[in-house]
């Protein structure tokens, strides 16, 4: 009887063993799983956000972009131009077509070539004079989707089937500029106001 006991004893322990080193093996499974591993990499969200600033005429252009980009990925570059004046203002846009990024002229060069501007690449346009308005107090945002690179060959119609190249790492310059005071009988605006402005590439 005392053999018995002593025999279930043993077992108990045994067995109570036997779950804590499966309760420590599991999880050290999980752990050391590959298919559970988090894996980053860094986009031009991981980088906090800068603003560049420019003012004339109480008018103020501010331009927004990542502080640094990853090789090859796209980021977003927005342009604001504000009146804060008590007077509206009149500008001159080369065309009448909807959606061209023609309000703010925003460009980055590398390598004497433009970054893309997915969101225009191979669009057309009418070559038609179109006159515009900023109101007093109003402000105008021009949002565009960079590609840090440039086509070398390929199609001009449709970015998936361009060939790119995209800029090293390093650092380039960009420019924002907003041209306004123009009218039907110059054809031309007579003032502006540019900001520029760093891109980083890592």
């Amino acid at each position: 009887m005392l053999l018995f006991l002593h025999k279930r004893y043993v077992d108990t322990r045994l067995i109570l063993l036997g779950l804590v080193v499966l309760l420590i093996c599991g999880g050290c499974a999980i752990q050391n799983n590959p298919s559970t591993a988090s894996i980053t990499t860094a986009t031009a969200t991981d980088f906090p956000s800068k603003t560049y600033r420019a003012e004339k005429n109480s008018l103020e252009l501010a331009v927004n972009l990542p502080s640094a980009i990853q090789t090859g990925e796209r980021f977003i570059l927005s342009a604001t131009i504000t009146n804060h004046s008590a007077d509206d203002i009149s500008f001159l846009l080369p065309s009448s077509t909807e959606n061209m990024h023609f309000e703010i002229h925003v460009s980055i060069v590398a390598e004497d070539r433009e970054f893309i501007d997915a969101e225009i690449y191979g669009k057309a346009w009418t070559d038609d004079v179109k006159i515009a308005e900023l109101k007093a107090g109003a402000s105008l945002i021009e949002t565009i989707n960079f590609l840090p690179g440039w086509q070398r060959g390929g199609s001009w119609e449709f970015l998936d089937k361009a060939e790119i190249t995209w800029a090293s790492r390093g650092n380039y310059q960009g420019k924002a500029t907003f041209y306004w005071g123009g009218d039907y009988d110059s054809q031309i605006n007579t003032s502006s106001l540019s900001v520029d402005f760093p891109v980083v590439i890592v």
